[in-house]
C-alpha cells in the first residue's frame, strides 16, 4: 500500500521495522512490480537500500498478467471486432436510471480467461451486506462466494478502458453535455473539474453464484471515493464471465416501490453492464450456475 502510494519515507519505515521487500500479494503483485508501474522511484531508490535480492520487475506474477503482456494489449478492445452499444434507458430519459447500456465485444477472449485465472487465485470469502441475496424458498440465503482485488498496477482498468470509452462516446457524455433546463448530467465533469486519470476505480471485486435459486431484492448502489484525489464514482460495471442463457439478469427498475421492469440485461460471457448507481434495480433468479461476474465502479 505504502509503495502504491507513493510514500517513501512509510516504505522506509516499515523496512526498518523488519517489512518483507519481497512478499507477494495475492494476485501477484509485489512491491518492486507496484512502484516501477506507477513511476515510484524514490521509492524503488528505498527498496534497492533494504533489499537482498535482485529486483523483480516481472509484474503480477505465476502466469497471471506479465507486463510484457499487458503492454501488448490495446487499451482493452478485441482487435477483432467493434465494440457494440446498446441503450437500455434514454440518456434524456428522467430517470435515475437514464444512460444505463451494455457493451459487447469490448475485450478480448484472452483478457476473459485472464480474468478468471485471477478470480481462481484470490481467496474468496463470504457475502454480507448490501450486495446479499436471498433464496426463493425462503430458506437459507443463497450468497455468492466473493473475492476482492486492487488493481495496483492498473492492469484491468487497462482492459477495461476499451469498454468505458465506448459506452462514453454513444453516450456522447462529453465534459460540456447539459441536460433539457440547464442542469449538469449528474457524473459528467464540467471544465472547472479534472476528469480523474482512470475512470475505472482500483477496488474489484469477483463475484460467483454456485448455487441455484438466488434473487437479489430490489435496490440502489453506492458510490465509492478515491481517497487519492477525492472522485466519487457515478456508475455501476459489471462484466459478466459466464453465460446465463435463463435467468440470472439484471432488471433495471422504474422505482423501488415499483417493480415494473425497464429492461433486463442478461449475462454473456465479455459482456458489460453500465449504469448509474441510483439507477433502482434486482438480480432476478439464477437458474443456470456458476453465475460468474466482475464487479466494480467507474466514472462515465
Amino acid at each position: 500500500m505504502a509503495c502504491w502510494r507513493g510514500n517513501a519515507l512509510i516504505v522506509q519505515c516499515l523496512l526498518e521495522y523488519g517489512a518483507d521487500v519481497s512478499a507477494v500479494v495475492n494476485g501477484g503483485s509485489t512491491c518492486w512490480s507496484v512502484a516501477k508501474k506507477l513511476g515510484r522511484m524514490d521509492v524503488l531508490a528505498v527498496l534497492e537500500r533494504y533489499s537482498t535480492i535482485p529486483y523483480r520487475f516481472d509484474g503480477i506474477e505465476n502466469g497471471l498478467f506479465h507486463e510484457q503482456n499487458a503492454s501488448n494489449q490495446q487499451s482493452g478492445y478485441n482487435s477483432k471486432t467493434k465494440p457494440t452499444v446498446s441503450i437500455l434507458v434514454d440518456p434524456l430519459e428522467d430517470h435515475p436510471g437514464a444512460g444505463a447500456c451494455i457493451v459487447d465485444n469490448a475485450l478480448s477472449e484472452e483478457d476473459l480467461r485472464q480474468l478468471e485465472k485471477l478470480s481462481k487465485s484470490l481467496p474468496e470469502v463470504s457475502c454480507d451486506g448490501a450486495d446479499d441475496v436471498t433464496s426463493t424458498n425462503n430458506k437459507t440465503p443463497c450468497r455468492p462466494s466473493r473475492a476482492y482485488f486492487c488493481d495496483a498496477e492498473q492492469i484491468i482498468q487497462t482492459m477495461l478502458k476499451g469498454c468505458v470509452d465506448a459506452a462514453r462516446t454513444e453516450l456522447k457524455s462529453g465534459p460540456n453535455i447539459v441536460k433539457t433546463g440547464g442542469s449538469i448530467t449528474p457524473g459528467v465533469y464540467t471544465n472547472n473539474s479534472r476528469m480523474p486519470p482512470s475512470s475505472v476505480f482500483h477496488h474489484l471485486r469477483f463475484l460467483n453464484y454456485k448455487e441455484k435459486g438466488g434473487i437479489l431484492p430490489p435496490h440502489v448502489d453506492l458510490c465509492r471515493i478515491d481517497d487519492s484525489t477525492g472522485h466519487r464514482s457515478t456508475h455501476t460495471f459489471i462484466l459478466y464471465l459466464t453465460d446465463c442463457k435463463v435467468g440470472g439478469g439484471t432488471a433495471l427498475l422504474q422505482h423501488l416501490s415499483d417493480p415494473k421492469v425497464l429492461a433486463i440485461a442478461q449475462p454473456k460471457r465479455g459482456r458489460a453492464l453500465i449504469f448509474p448507481h441510483l439507477c433502482p434495480h434486482s438480480g432476478l433468479e439464477v437458474e443456470c450456475v456458476p453465475k460468474i461476474l466482475l464487479r466494480g465502479e467507474v466514472i462515465l
